[in-house]
């Protein structure tokens, strides 16, 4: 099995349930559980794959601090490689409060040209390239361009949800927005659909979707999408086909649906990996 690094961002998610309505402003809410966890996409990804089994590091930067203590030390207990978090006494560990009913872009310094060249030297020494994103809804197109834009031709898989695919491209139907990323440069396109599975293309032109795979019951979906990637990234490293990989994506984020926190529902799965 290949060995798989993640980059990105790392924090601490407080998460409420259940939520259903804010209070305005002055007033209270009460709810019945809170619940602390580690998150961000890469933290979130890359614990994931440690549940299923799989070695990866992570590069990533907290602070030192109460929170930046609480992301390390769960980092190492879920036997994730952190040889490469930056613990650093000149910042605040991310941290954001989720709201879970009953029933944005953050990396300034990496995004647009730098997240790029990663890209780009990775690819030159051998690596295949991932990129999954972060949807903010105040974001204009140009904003995502600047951003995600010159990483494109440098991607051996681009994995957005469809919104953000949308926020984009400008584009609306998941086969036109996939055409438009390989345009660019990008070798294969997966859009997450949310309930719906995903939509896959590649530059051979091999399309297909792949449905969700179904649960008694949704209890928290924060994550979803990096458990999906997890379950990709494993199956990829595997040796699985581009279609088998997808499949695993969905298998892992099916489980990480099931429990409250990101990854806390994912679990080794004997034989998901397995030709």
């Amino acid at each position: 099995m290949r060995s798989i690094v993640i980059i990105g961002i790392a924090t601490v998610d407080a998460l409420g349930r259940p939520v259903d309505e804010f209070p305005k402003p002055g007033g209270l809410r009460f709810f019945d559980e809170l619940t602390l966890a580690t998150g961000g996409c890469a933290v979130n990804c890359a614990v994931a794959l440690a549940r299923l089994g799989v070695k990866c590091a992570l590069v990533t930067r907290v602070g030192k601090d109460v929170f930046g203590d609480f992301v390390i030390a769960e980092l190492i207990r879920n036997r994730v490689n952190v040889d490469s978090v930056v613990h650093d006494s000149s910042v605040n560990t991310s941290f954001s409060f989720a709201a879970v009913r009953s029933g944005s872009m953050l990396m300034d310094s990496l995004d647009g040209p730098p997240t790029a060249e990663l890209l780009a030297t990775a690819r030159a020494a051998g690596a295949t390239t991932l990129l999954d994103t972060v949807f903010v809804e105040s974001s204009p197109q140009s904003e995502w361009e600047r951003r995600i834009g010159p990483a494109l031709p440098h991607l051996d898989y681009f994995l957005p949800s469809l919104p953000e695919a949308r926020a984009l491209s400008g584009l609306t139907e998941p086969a036109e927005i996939a055409r438009a990323f390989l345009s660019r440069g990008t070798r294969n396109v997966i859009i997450k659909l949310g309930a719906a599975g995903v939509y896959c293309r590649s530059t051979a032109g091999e399309e297909f979707r792949v449905a969700a795979e179904p649960v008694e019951r949704v209890v928290d979906a924060t994550g979803a999408g990096d458990c999906w990637s997890a379950g990709f990234l494993a199956g990829l490293a595997a040796g699985l086909a581009f279609d088998r990989a997808a499949r695993v994506g969905n298998a892992v984020a099916a489980c990480g649906i099931q429990a409250v926190g990101a990854t806390n529902g994912v679990r080794p799965m004997p034989g998901l990996l397995a030709e």
